[in-house]
């Protein structure tokens, strides 16, 4: 069994087309607790997760299109849609769409926002994460969705949960675990 440390940057994008999502507001694609108040960069099995994107509109006419959040449960899953919104932003103003999803097992969970317009006319590129699910954090973890500094976040092989060790103690452990 391999042993994980891992981080991801949570980022959106949309490529080629006059509306765009970013600096202008609230970050893109983020992964938020149930209440809205800690974004997250691992999941736990169980505990309900809030998926939030926007749109910000600066062409010079009303944006019309939709949004899709996905989810798929394994890297060769199937890809299930969790939520579709409609929507209409006129020039110079933004949206933000959420929805909710609870991770149901361990492993790993691909989580995808498309946006595509009919007017303008085109397709944003979807941004999307790849996220670990334990069944249970560390206490030291638990607290807020990292570790503090000078140690990682590590990932038991059977992903039984995750914990905060010291560098060190990162090296043996991956010594012992991939023997």
């Amino acid at each position: 069994m391999k042993y994980f440390v891992l981080s991801f940057l949570l980022t959106g994008f949309i490529v080629g087309l006059p509306v765009s999502f970013g600096e202008q507001m609230p970050p893109g694609f983020q992964v938020y607790t149930s209440d809205g108040k800690l974004q997250l960069s691992y999941l736990k099995v169980g505990e309900e997760i809030r998926l939030e994107d926007g749109v910000y509109n600066n062409a010079t006419l009303t944006s019309i299109g939709n949004i899709k959040f996905y989810i798929r449960d394994a890297p060769d899953g199937h890809k299930d849609m969790l939520k579709t919104y409609d929507f209409s932003i006129k020039s110079g103003e933004s949206e933000k769409f959420s929805t909710m999803y609870t991770p149901a097992k361990t492993g790993y969970i691909d989580i995808t926002v498309d946006i595509s317009y009919l007017i303008p006319q085109g397709k944003g590129e979807g941004s999307g994460i790849l996220f670990t699910v334990v069944d249970d954090f560390g206490k030291a973890f638990a607290k807020n969705n990292h570790c503090k500094e000078g140690f990682a976040a590590v990932i038991k092989p059977n992903y039984s949960s995750i914990v905060c060790v010291s560098e060190e103690t990162s090296h043996k452990l991956a010594q012992r675990w991939n023997s």
